[in-house]
């Protein structure tokens, strides 16, 4: 599945709350997602409703998509074992999309070459969003 297919199913299914699309078990090891960090973007934008989301994307790919804000009830994304390279771009990005609260990432320990990479992700998220809670911050991201 591709980002623009995942725009043409979810255009389709406003009121979805919670989505589970990926690593569906050891079949699933070795192969990269072919969606991007822009399907975050869109699966904000199509379901205002969703809270929660588990999702292999390759986040090596569409950092500097645009985002409009739209309020949701986001507080969740599970990134699985999804391929990482430039940290700091992906928690910038993950810190722009419209949630909640604070948003929680969460990612696969096991089996997962790019455990370190998301951890260091899921710290850099934190600090830009105590930064923009205090209101002392504006986020731009520079594209991969």
């Amino acid at each position: 599945m591709h980002d623009n297919d995942l725009e043409a199913l979810l255009s389709h299914l406003p009121r979805l709350i919670y989505l589970n699309i990926g690593d569906t078990g050891w079949e699933d090891l070795m192969e990269r997602s072919d969606l991007t960090l822009r399907a975050l973007a869109i699966i904000t934008t199509s379901c205002p409703m969703i809270q929660s989301m588990s999702i292999s994307l390759d986040a090596s790919k569409n950092m500097s998509h645009a985002m409009e804000y739209h309020p949701t009830l986001l507080d969740r994304i599970d990134v699985q074992k999804s391929y990482i390279k430039d940290t700091e771009a992906v928690a910038q990005f993950l810190a722009r999309l419209p949630a909640s609260s604070a948003l929680k990432l969460e990612y696969s320990d096991m089996m997962n070459d790019y455990k370190e990479q998301w951890k260091e992700v899921e710290v850099g998220l934190a600090l830009l969003q105590d930064a923009r809670d205090r209101g002392g911050m504006s986020m731009q991201v520079v594209g991969a």
